[in-house]
């Protein structure tokens, strides 16, 4: 079939092919990276997420000291960072649930923990900063405060708001080592893409040498021997015609 083309189609075919697979190559090596890269921007939002969980807790965690610690010792300071860290607990739920809007199961539970960050707060945190509030200075505010139970078990309540934090950092990490193990497979195949691309590469390109040698020089070959013979005037010398194309009409 190659030797009724001429000497450009044979040339212009054998690169067509190879730039086509380079092409495909270069394709799959690209869609590759392009999903690696949307995996690595989804990681780095989960981590980001995750953060915000870590800070939430800190946060609920240091209400917990910043009001124990007014309970005991009635100083205002502590009284303004308790009330401070109450008014900031909405606006890092509404954050959550703002990072995690793709995420359903997610945004039902941060609207959950959110009602139990709201409730425990004010039938807990409130409840007794105001009854602390009240008793002032007076002598034994700090015992009365211990002998004064809260309208909800504070036990109860900030045990179903760690789970719900749990709940929600879990399901975080559980979608990284998804992610993790997708991208590790992604990046094997891309891997295995490029070795075996490249072998195929190569090997067609020693095939495409090999048939255009055979197309090409050889009849030229055939052609210059033939010449010579009739350089030395050797009349009866002939040229075997190997091929259709430019080389077998001259």
């Amino acid at each position: 079939m190659l030797t009724s083309l001429s000497i450009r189609k044979k040339l212009f075919g054998s690169f067509a092919v190879i730039v086509f697979v380079i092409a495909a190559l270069l394709a799959v090596v690209y869609g590759s990276f392009t999903r690696l890269a949307s995996a690595n921007a989804a990681d780095r939002h989960t981590l980001e997420v995750i953060q915000a969980i870590s800070q939430l807790q800190n946060d609920i965690l240091e209400l917990q000291v910043e009001s124990r610690g007014y309970y005991l010792t009635g100083n205002p300071e502590r009284l303004a960072r308790s009330r401070k860290e109450m008014r900031d607990l909405p606006l890092s739920i509404a954050r959550l649930r703002e990072l995690t809007g793709d995420n359903a199961a997610q945004v039902a539970r941060f609207q959950e923990l959110g009602s139990a960050i709201e409730h425990w707060s004010s039938e807990v945190i409130e409840s007794q900063l105001k009854l602390r509030e009240s008793l002032g200075t007076a002598p034994g505010a700090a015992d009365t405060m211990g002998r004064t139970a809260p309208l909800v078990s504070p036990q109860t309540a900030s045990m179903r708001i760690f789970k719900l934090i749990g709940e929600a950092a879990a399901e975080e990490r559980h979608l990284l080592e998804h992610r993790a193990k997708a991208a590790s497979g992604m990046q094997e195949t891309t891997q295995l893409v490029l070795v075996f691309g490249g072998i195929v590469t190569i090997v067609l390109g020693l095939v495409v040498a090999g048939l255009l040698a055979r197309a090409i020089l050889r009849p030229l070959g055939e052609l210059t021997r033939a010449v010579g013979e009739f350089g030395q005037a050797r009349r009866g010398a002939r040229a075997v015609v190997m091929s259709g194309d430019e080389l077998g009409r001259v």
